[in-house]
């Protein structure tokens, strides 16, 4: 008992309870942590951004214009990343980019642990029940525990509550902290979670303001005004701290290709809905039958008791307040939720989409909630209908380990019969109507893959299922023990605590999806063959989707495809940012920002990286009929500099031939090959014509432009370097190189020598016995600058996508440069 009292003491002290609080963390990323695993679908979509980030970084390149990816593209613009964070900045230069990332992660969970537990502290909860919050909102986001931007956001919501509860006590220093931490979710944060996040603690404010610490009562309280200017200046100093990383994302938001394509009511979309209750109790129930939500809805089976028995408590008007939190948050989380609806309508939450990314508060409210009723339990209330409590999880525990045993034995004798009947069904009454031009064995597979889908939600054998059943066993075991006085109070509160943690730390290492980080250090064979090929172009991944869905998933029937394999297939077909770990040049790119009008045309060419235009991937008719349509666009590919093709679907090689081809993924054994577009047009070139057409606005950015731009684009020429530039109406320089105003005559005879090519700065030596025009083939973005012989020379929008600019005859010195002061120019330009 000494030695129980002593641990009781000593985890009350700062540095321990902070060591408890990250301890969890700490195991479970520990191969993380030492740069020996990665998380599975970051492999495609984020450690490429910090490979690059990195490599530039420590090779002295600059980070700002990523020229591998969408014919150019500057990721720093996105408030998501961090790339512009000093903190980020120094661990990038100086670690290796796995581990910087997963440090990062790891200080990010650790923080937001011990954050809460520091808040429920200063509300004087039991440090039991502080522990307790700190576990359940600390694993809160355990499905999104890769993604380092939703990670780096955690911390701020428990901190910036602290900070709002010290400032209503009369503390000044809390000002400064939030003006920081808010900084700090601008620069390096998901702007989601963070709007969020400043709207659940500007309401926890005006809480403060009207409350009375003593009485329990609201009321005006003139003293306590400083809560509320306190936090305004906060939050103030945060978004001034932080406006240069502000300003980019300004400036590019409007030619984003997010912009204005989902409406109101598709926003509502994506909530959760009544299925979704399910995952209370079973975190991973997510049948393909039901269409619920993305959030898991889960907090751990004692903590679910806790937040129900909470309500029979006596509460104290804070505590009332984050029930409403908590209820607000799952009303702005329904599926078609009003009340979402309404607040989407009310700049800036209009930016905001997917309803369900506000339980991200909610489960933070419950977390308190949770705590505090672990306080209340150490200071003697009775837990009421613990006997009902009890028997319900008891009856839910056999229940359902009764039905999931008979399941599995009924199968083991009878599944192949039952597959054969669901079959045979298929084939008599729906093939002929469905085929599609797919084989009979195409769909049996599919239906193999839905029986297991199904089978695997109530399978014995599934630790995605027996797992989380095995806590409902346990809840029910020590709630028993509890109701019959087995089990004391503080033995109670403890126990809670302990099993919570493996609880939640168990639903994280089962749903965990890793792989061997080696995986990503290993070059594909594509990437090494169009590495040795030396030629300049850009790749296309062409239908990787369908290609998982046909080739893999459909072939693997009964079995499951591992997230290794997924990884195999990402990485062989460079999909999405992969090619970054590579060095390999890819037309795609997995990106928020992307541009409008590069997107309209990546949309031709089957990518499944584009939601916006005339999607050739989203349209309906097999992958051959789209190869087809594909080989009809051969002018767009050419323009848009794609050399290769990387397609698990044949080309006619009369159009594009195979140049190459590996199996992967035995025993699926998928042929990839790439296919070569010999006639893709260099990256800069002489035009060989040259015409012009005018835009309707001053600033070339309508809707009316770009469409119209777009149009003339898919007439371009097949053959030749043949071009079109736009030209501004009220802003045609006056120079006798100006395509605009004089229509120059150009034949694309001259000579061009790349002298410096760097992420953001391109030197050209040219020479041409007549005065020409040089295409630049990377996206004409805000933060290009032009020179000719050290003279500032307009760009021209050419092909409505690229950059473009007249030379004089004779020989010349051409520099492209990308720089932020561009930037900043374009935002005083536009908004001053």
């Amino acid at each position: 008992m000494l030695v129980i009292k002593n641990f009781d003491q000593l985890v009350q002290k700062k540095w321990c309870a902070f060591t408890m609080c990250a301890l969890p963390f700490f195991i479970l990323l520990f191969p993380f942590l030492i740069g020996s695993a990665v998380f599975v679908g970051l492999d495609t979509r984020q450690y490429p951004f910090y490979f690059f980030y990195n490599d530039s970084l420590t090779s002295g390149n600059s980070f700002l214009w990523n020229p591998l990816n969408y014919s150019g593209f500057p990721i720093f613009v996105s408030i998501t990343g961090g790339f512009l964070f000093p903190i980020f900045f120094v661990l990038f230069k100086f670690l290796p980019y796995i581990e910087a990332y997963h440090w990062i992660v790891f200080l990010s969970l650790a923080l937001s642990s011990y954050g809460t537990f520091i808040f429920l502290r200063k509300l004087n909860v039991h440090y039991l029940g502080c522990f307790m919050a700190a576990y359940v909102f600390g694993f809160s986001q355990w499905i999104w525990v890769g993604d380092v931007v939703i990670m780096v956001t955690m911390p701020l919501l428990p901190l910036s509550f602290l900070w709002i509860l010290e400032l209503s006590r009369g503390k000044n220093y809390p000002i400064f902290l939030l003006a920081l931490g808010i900084a700090y979710g601008i620069l390096a944060g998901m702007f989601n979670y963070l709007l969020e996040t400043i709207f659940a603690v500007g309401l926890f404010a005006i809480f403060l303001f009207f409350y009375t610490w003593n009485s329990g009562q609201f009321f005006f309280c003139s003293k306590n005004i400083k809560t509320l200017y306190g936090s305004i200046i906060g939050v103030g100093g945060g978004i001034i701290l932080s406006f240069y990383q502000i300003i980019p994302t300004l400036v590019y938001t409007p030619l984003s290709a997010g912009r204005g394509s989902i409406d109101h009511w598709g926003a509502v979309s994506g909530g959760i809905v009544w299925s979704d209750l399910f995952k209370l109790f079973s975190p991973y129930f997510d049948p393909w039958f039901l269409n619920g939500s993305y959030e898991r809805f889960y907090i751990g089976i004692m903590p679910l008791i806790l937040f129900f028995a909470s309500f029979w408590f006596k509460k104290s008007g804070v505590i009332r307040f984050f029930y409403g939190l908590f209820f607000a948050s799952v009303f702005l989380s329904l599926d078609g939720s009003w009340l979402f609806w309404i607040l989407h309508h009310v700049p800036p939450f209009n930016l905001l989409h997917l309803s369900f990314r506000w339980m991200f508060i909610g489960w933070f409210a419950a977390a308190v909630i949770v705590g505090w009723a672990v306080d209340r339990i150490m200071a003697g209330e009775e837990i009421r209908y613990v006997p009902k409590i009890a028997g319900f999880f008891g009856i839910l525990f056999w229940g359902l380990f009764g039905a999931s045993a008979s399941v599995f034995t009924a199968l083991f004798f009878f599944q192949e019969r039952i597959l054969g009947l669901l079959k045979n069904y298929f084939r008599d009454t729906m093939y002929a109507a469905t085929s599609g031009g797919f084989s009979l064995e195409h769909y049996y597979n599919y239906i193999d893959r839905l029986f297991l889908q199904t089978k695997n939600l109530i399978d014995i054998t599934n630790p995605m299922f027996f797992m989380p059943l095995i806590f409902v066993g346990v809840g029910w075991y020590v709630l028993s023990r509890f109701r019959d006085g087995t089990i004391d109070r503080l033995m109670f509160s403890r126990l809670i605590v302990i099993i919570t943690v493996f609880n939640l730390s168990a639903v994280w290492f089962v749903y965990s999806r890793s792989i061997d980080a080696g995986v990503l250090k290993t070059k594909p064979a594509i990437a090494g063959f169009i590495e040795t090929r030396g030629v300049d172009g850009r790749v296309l991944t062409f239908l990787r989707k369908y290609t998982e869905f046909e080739k893999l998933q459909i072939p693997a029937g009964g079995n499951e495809v591992s997230f290794t394999e997924l990884s195999v297939l990402n990485r062989e077909m460079l999909f999405a940012n992969t090619n970054l770990l590579y060095g390999v040049e890819s037309a795609e790119i997995y990106e928020p920002l992307m541009s409008r009008r590069m997107a309209r045309v990546v949309a031709l060419t089957g990518s499944n990286l584009v939601w916006f235009g005339s999607v050739l991937a989203a349209e309906s008719g097999t992958p051959q009929d789209k190869a087809a349509k594909l080989e009809t666009r051969k002018n767009i590919l050419n323009f848009l500099n794609i050399r290769y093709i990387i397609s698990a679907y044949p080309f006619d090689d009369s159009v594009f031939p195979k140049i190459f081809e590996t199996t992967i993924l035995p025993p699926y054994n998928i042929p990839i090959g790439v296919y070569e577009n010999a006639s893709a047009r260099p990256r800069f070139y002489f035009a060989s014509s040259l015409e012009t057409i005018l835009q309707a606005s001053p600033s070339g950015n309508s809707l009316e432009d770009e469409i119209a731009a777009f149009e003339k684009l898919k007439t371009i020429s097949e053959d030749g370097l043949s071009i079109f530039v736009e030209c501004e109406v009220e802003k045609i320089p006056n120079s006798k190189l100006n395509p605009c105003e004089n229509q120059i005559i150009v034949d694309g005879k001259g000579t061009i020598e790349a002298i410096t090519k760097k992420n953001t700065i391109s030197v050209l030596k040219t020479s041409s016995q007549t005065p020409q025009f040089l295409v630049f083939s990377e996206n004409n973005l805000p933060g290009w600058k032009a020179y000719i012989d050290n003279r500032e020379t307009p760009i021209y929008t050419t092909g409505s996508v690229y950059m473009g600019v007249a030379v004089p005859e004779g020989e010349h010195e051409g520099r492209f440069e990308f720089t932020y002061k561009t930037i900043i120019d374009e935002f005083l330009k536009r908004y001053w």
